[in-house]
């Protein structure tokens, strides 16, 4: 009774009638709402199945005549201030055949408004002393209705319950169970108002609602802050391959190695109060590390490129798609492409037929992505050269979670966000380390906090490469190793934090 002072309204089904029991606890509950001044939602929800009406299991008749039903519904009516149904609930409800005659025999009993779900046609309002108000729906492709009912019903609240006009709170219900159909799944494929909005000022709906901007809005909605993160990366191969030649050390050394650095990023995840702590690993020499790190429940990314790779090619044999699809869905992916803007035609159109690729395989298995720039080997990059290159793949269609780049001049930074706010993109911006000294990259933090589009790091060699080539050297061992790591690893995490304030 507590919560129906405070609450805006109270929303009963007819599924909650279809019990004596149930039917009297609901009624009890309306009176107590109503008493609260609480505004009360009828929706209808007749299944008949429900009221034994349909042999069990049959969930797919929707409506049988029934003046018992009729009768318990009614006892609801006085009390409710808005009815929302099917025309065929609607039929039960006011115990009509006839939707226009049923809907008459509801304004009979009670003052409420009236809306009447008509599917792909939208809906209708009726409204006490007004004529009908029809608002037209939004057609797609349907691929499942599970759900749309409750969208609807979702969208519609959101408008009338705020005081917005009936032809908001319409629209935003016809857009809203439009979308869950247009899905496969039920609660999960409701949408958020960003995606509602989205959706309403595209041209052609059937189009808007399989398009890939709509996919990635969905995927990335309700996720708060997760695409704040604070990586530590080693994944790298051939790095630890040269650190190991150079001391003359096998390769077989290089998994110890990494267990070892997993646990000095251990240490710090624990103990830190963030979340966001997140590793990238790779497959080849870390592949046990990634599987214990998965039952922890970590973040984790793994890259797909042939290490070394120019245009880049994927890490093992197959499409991007197939190799994307056997990893865990959690994992983000990560690709290393070597770029500049000047690079030749043939050279861009090779790393574009590839970015593409892995675009259209993220996109399509709902997976996140992470690219990393880095400068190839006959380039560098002067001021201007990142917006630039990034503007262009955007152009593409290229739109990753992050773009994980170098440390960035506060100009860069600038005309990136420009060109990403333009192409209404929502990539962030992951800032690489490059082998830098820490308190170098404490100073590329503070520019980055400048700008809403940093989300975190993923720094490696700058937190073990010294370990790494005393450890191939022979002169550090277990404790060296991991002590070295979670010092290094924890004060850029916590340079971070201090740089970003509240931000992370």
């Amino acid at each position: 009774r507590a919560i129906f002072a405070e609450a805006k309204a109270l929303h009963v089904t007819g599924t909650g009638l279809s019990r004596p029991a149930t039917a009297e606890l609901t009624l009890d509950i309306v009176r107590a709402a109503r008493r609260a001044g609480t505004a009360i939602v009828f929706d209808v929800d007749y299944r008949p199945v429900l009221w034994g009406l349909a042999a069990k299991g049959d969930g797919e008749t929707r409506y049988q005549r029934s003046s018992d039903v009729t009768a318990v519904m009614r006892r609801l009516l006085p009390f409710v201030d808005l009815i929302v149904g099917t025309e065929e609930e609607l039929c039960i409800a006011g115990g009509d055949d006839d939707v226009e005659k049923a809907i008459g025999a509801l304004r009979e009993e009670s003052t409420a408004t009236i809306v009447c779900k008509r599917g792909v046609h939208g809906c209708s309002v009726f409204v006490p002393g007004e004529a009908e108000q029809r608002f037209a729906g939004r057609p797609v492709e349907v691929l499942n209705v599970l759900g749309a009912g409750d969208a609807f019903l979702a969208g519609f609240l959101r408008g009338w319950l705020r005081g917005e006009s009936l032809a908001t709170s319409a629209s935003w219900a016809n857009a809203n169970g439009a979308l869950v159909v247009s899905r496969h799944g039920c609660a999960p494929a409701m949408a958020t108002m960003d995606e509602i909005r989205w959706f309403l000022d595209q041209p052609d709906s059937r189009v808007a609602a399989q398009s890939t901007k709509l996919a990635r809005l969905h995927r990335r909605a309700g996720r708060a802050d997760d695409h704040l993160l604070l990586v530590l990366a080693f994944d790298h191969r051939l790095q630890f391959e040269e650190i190991a030649d150079a001391a003359g050390a096998s390769h077989d050394t290089i998994p110890q190695l990494k267990r070892w650095i997993l646990e000095g990023f251990e240490r710090v995840a624990q103990r830190m109060a963030t979340s966001h702590c997140a590793l990238l690993v790779d497959p080849i020499y870390g592949a046990p590390l990634l599987a214990e790190a998965t039952s922890r429940g970590r973040t984790i990314g793994a890259p797909i490129e042939h290490a070394g790779s120019t245009p880049t090619q994927w890490i093992g044999e197959g499409s991007a798609y197939a190799q994307i699809l056997a990893r865990p869905a959690r994992w983000f992916v990560k690709a290393l492409f070597r770029m500049h803007p000047d690079d030749a035609a043939t050279m861009r159109s090779a790393q574009l037929e590839r970015l593409r690729e892995l675009q259209s395989a993220c996109d399509a298995l709902g997976r996140d992505l992470m690219i990393e720039i880095v400068e190839p080997a006959d380039k560098v990059f002067a001021d201007g050269d990142l917006p630039r290159l990034i503007d262009d793949l955007s152009a593409e269609g290229i739109e990753p979670m992050w773009w994980k780049l170098p440390p960035l001049s506060a100009s860069d930074w600038r005309d990136i966000e420009r060109a990403l706010d333009a192409r209404e993109s929502d990539a962030w911006i992951i800032v690489l380390g490059g082998g830098k000294p820490l308190e170098q990259l404490h100073d590329d933090f503070r520019v980055a906090a400048e700008f809403p589009r940093a989300a975190g790091f993923a720094v490696g060699r700058s937190v073990f490469g010294d370990a790494a080539a005393a450890y191939f050297a022979g002169t550090a061992g277990h404790d060296a190793v991991v002590d070295q790591v979670a010092e290094r690893y924890g004060l850029l995490v916590e340079q971070w934090l201090a740089a970003m304030g509240d931000r992370s």
